[in-house]
């Protein structure tokens, strides 16, 4: 039997690059917005496998969200496409199938339809599609929870964004992380996104997924 999900959390699925700032500070806020605590590969940094660390930060989690839009080829010889995010979406797939059927996974891409040419099996799979920019993320994460009640205004998600984002900007200038896709700086972020949506969205609650197992 899989493990039941933990109240609240959300896995998410990004290229760990510099061009998926904004998409990544959004999915901090908006998932925050809505009364859940993200959860991603560099949040766990212990002594188990890394693949064995995703797959149980996802069969755990309530939902999760796949960003599939980037797919550049990397600089070094030989030059690769990055096969992370659809790799771990798949994992995602299984564990809704089976570990953990309450589970709900989300896809985001930047291209309309095409997510739909490259990964046929997702077909008829609703795409919340974005520009990589901060309001399109929200409106995004809206989309996917429009099931969700109460649910926070994009306004209120952006209040939430903007202290995400000054966060990121101190822990850069003024504590020196060459970078915020690192534990301790996802996590900083983590508790910023939760207290701010605890101030700017009234009444917000623990998520609780409107999804029931058969």
């Amino acid at each position: 039997m899989g493990r039941s999900s933990q109240a609240g959390t959300a896995f998410i699925n990004l290229a760990y690059v510099d061009s998926n700032v904004e998409l990544y500070l959004g999915l901090l806020a908006g998932l925050a917005g809505f009364g859940l605590a993200p959860v991603a590969a560099m949040h766990d940094p212990g002594s188990d496998p890394q693949l064995s660390r995703i797959y149980r930060l996802i069969e755990e989690s309530v939902i999760s969200f796949h960003d599939l839009s980037y797919v550049s080829l990397d600089p070094p010889s030989p030059r690769t496409p990055r096969f992370n995010m659809p790799f771990e979406l798949g994992l995602a797939v299984a564990v809704a199938l089976s570990a953990n059927r309450r589970h709900r996974w989300f896809l985001l891409e930047k291209v309309p339809h095409r997510a739909a040419k490259s990964l046929s099996d997702i077909s008829g799979t609703n795409v919340q599609i974005h520009d990589g920019l901060a309001p399109s993320v929200l409106k995004a994460v809206s989309n996917a929870l429009a099931r969700h009640n109460p649910r926070p205004t994009l306004q209120q998600l952006s209040e939430v964004y903007d202290d995400v984002a000054t966060t990121a900007q101190r822990l850069t200038s003024d504590e020196g992380w060459s970078s915020i896709f690192l534990a301790a700086p996802f996590n900083d972020l983590r508790v910023v996104a939760a207290g701010s949506a605890a101030t700017h969205v009234p009444g917000l609650k623990p998520y609780v997924s409107p999804f029931r197992t058969r």
